[in-house]
């Protein structure tokens, strides 16, 4: 996934996705009505707003100080 961002606001997304030996890439003339899906699912998983049924993320703690 690429973002495209300018004044800390996001403009638009490349998202590519590969499997196996096939490339797709999706969105390059801004956000479609699959790439805003994708990213609106990703973001709200990352904020913790949606269960992550398949355990996608993980929280890293602060390594301790020597």
């Amino acid at each position: 996934m690429l973002l495209v961002a300018k004044d800390s606001r996001l403009r638009s997304a490349l998202w590519i996705i590969t499997y196996l030996d096939k490339r797709v890439s999706y969105g390059e003339g801004g956000f479609g009505a699959v790439s805003q899906k994708l990213y609106s699912m990703l973001t709200r998983l990352q904020m913790g707003l949606i269960e992550d049924k398949m355990d996608w993320t993980v929280e890293l703690k602060p390594a301790k100080a020597y």
